[in-house]
Order: structure tokens, then C-alpha cells, then sequence
């Protein structure tokens, strides 16, 4: 299982790690109410489809999907935590991050 997690502030593109399975930011951010974020789905290395789980402050969960190049656009509808969790070949992956209040 490889877990991500991002403190409060902008958060820069991830370099993959050496964990089997990971879930990343794809390029720089800065999470805030109302945005959106790009994030990548690795196995092996290598950028994979799946369905990702987002839950916003633990009261609103949706999905998102990866396309073939790994890569999901995941919305972000309130401030406060995510969380976003991805299963993959019997592997897991999770990414937490805080988006601000909108500008």
C-alpha cells in the first residue's frame, strides 16, 4: 500500500517512488475550493486506467476515472480535506491534500 500525503499550501508535481502501485500529482498545485487537480495512477511505473474514490470532508464521496495515460482531473466542489483512494491488482494507493477557500 503506498500513501501521499500533501500539507496545506501549493504542492508541487510528484516524482514517481520505487512503491509497485502509487497515485501522485501529475503537475503543480494549489488545492482550493472550486478548482481541480490532476493527479497520475502508476503500476510498475507505468500509468494505468482505473476509477478513483474521492471523498471531500468525509460527507461527499464521487469517482473519477484515469484515461489510459493514468491521468484523472478530479474536482474539488468544497474546502477541507480529501482523501482519494485507488485499488489496482490487489494494490493500493491513497493521496490526502487540503483545498483552501476558493480565491
Amino acid at each position: 500500500y503506498a500513501a501521499r500525503a500533501i500539507l496545506d499550501g501549493p504542492a508541487a508535481a510528484c516524482e514517481p517512488s520505487a512503491a509497485p502501485f502509487e497515485l501522485l500529482p501529475a503537475a503543480p498545485f494549489l488545492p482550493v475550493k472550486g478548482g481541480k487537480v490532476l493527479l497520475k495512477a502508476l503500476y510498475g511505473g507505468k500509468p494505468v486506467a482505473l476509477t478513483l474514490e474521492v471523498s471531500a470532508e468525509g460527507k461527499k464521496s464521487f469517482f473519477a476515472k484515469t484515461s489510459g495515460d493514468g491521468l484523472a482531473e478530479v474536482r474539488l466542489p468544497l474546502a477541507g480535506r480529501y482523501l482519494v483512494l485507488a485499488h489496482y491488482k490487489g494494490k493500493g494507493a491513497s493521496l490526502v491534500f487540503r483545498a483552501g477557500e476558493d480565491k
